[in-house]
């Protein structure tokens, strides 16, 4: 893929996963070419693996914009996520509260991504399965 395919590309790919997760995109392709500038770094140099650079938020709030967002490493962008730690989740399942999908999950002996699956499915039949943390303010997302 050329480079000016692979930039329309991985803007593209960027802007709907920001829109799947209700995270503003307020970057114009002059903005994002400017970022790989500033960073010494070419559209190829962006994507998966320990050496390949992310376009990461400052911590993780708010929209991508000028300001707010900047290209580094995955393994720093790794190192961020776990220095600021795991956002916290709480759930009520059936009434009663937990402070995280982990206590839910040992509690009811069942898997923690089945506790996560449950609470964010729209399935009538998981109406009982609630988040109780507003986990899209903490991931910097619209409310």
């Amino acid at each position: 893929m050329a480079g000016r395919d692979r930039f329309n590309f991985y803007r593209s790919c960027k802007v709907n996963t920001c829109k799947r997760k209700g995270i503003e995109w307020n970057l114009t392709d002059d903005e994002l070419q400017d970022l790989l500038d500033e960073a010494g770094i070419t559209i190829d140099d962006v994507g998966r693996g320990t050496n390949k650079y992310q376009l990461s938020r400052y911590g993780d709030t708010g929209p991508y914009e000028v300001g707010n967002c900047r290209f580094i490493t995955q393994l720093d962008n790794l190192s961020e996520m776990k220095r600021r730690g795991p956002v916290g989740y709480s759930v009520r399942i059936f009434g009663k509260e937990y402070e995280s999908y982990k206590q839910a999950a040992d509690i009811l002996n069942i898997n923690k991504g089945t506790v996560r699956n449950r609470c964010k499915s729209e399935r009538p039949k998981w109406a009982d399965w609630q988040i109780t943390t507003d986990w899209r303010y903490n991931h910097g997302r619209k409310r």
